[in-house]
């Protein structure tokens, strides 16, 4: 989450704007998938137009490593997420197109490739139950077949505890 979501449209643009101020003042490449926190007042085009962030690719390169952007801002019906509407944090889904984008890269990809796999929504199935994307059957069942000795790390966030774990032979880091 950049934002946490406040309870007024003008708020959550005021604090966007200072939030990616500082980021873009920083000189750091970034890269911001949203989080659902986001979503409470603000809708995607909104969010990219006052944070002037780039919107992830699915997949990019940073150094020697692929780094695959997997947003789960969806209910299970495959709706988005959007702005003004009562999400159900707990609903958050990853739609079939990215499930398949995600087999198709990891299976074309040569022997030595290295992947990084990065969600808001926890894909480390021993974080809460409610943190967990609903689908993750589908995507840790890619990273063992597609992705064996190509995945190194899956990253996520949502969890505020934050987590560590090893599990289907991958880090799993929970920030």
């Amino acid at each position: 989450d950049v934002i946490n979501g406040s309870t007024s449209k003008a708020d959550d643009i005021e604090h966007l704007s200072r939030v990616a101020k500082v980021i873009r003042d920083s000189s750091v490449p970034v890269l911001v998938m949203q989080g659902n926190h986001d979503f409470k007042n603000l809708d995607d085009d909104t969010f990219y137009r006052i944070s002037d962030f780039v919107r992830p690719p699915f997949v990019c390169r940073a150094d020697e490593v692929n780094l695959i952007f997997l947003d789960a801002n969806y209910s299970s019906d495959g709706t988005r997420y959007g702005s003004c509407v009562k999400d159900n944090w707990k609903d958050t889904y990853i739609p079939g197109d990215q499930i398949e984008a995600l087999r198709e890269v990891l299976a074309t990809s040569p022997e030595g490739s290295r992947f990084w796999i990065l969600c808001h929504q926890c894909l480390d199935i021993g974080v809460e139950e409610r943190h967990i994307v609903n689908n993750v059957g589908e995507v840790l069942e890619i990273i063992e077949t597609e992705g064996k000795d190509k995945v190194e790390f899956i990253i996520c966030g949502h969890y505020h505890p934050g987590a560590y774990s090893i599990d289907i032979g991958r880090e799993f880091v929970t920030l």
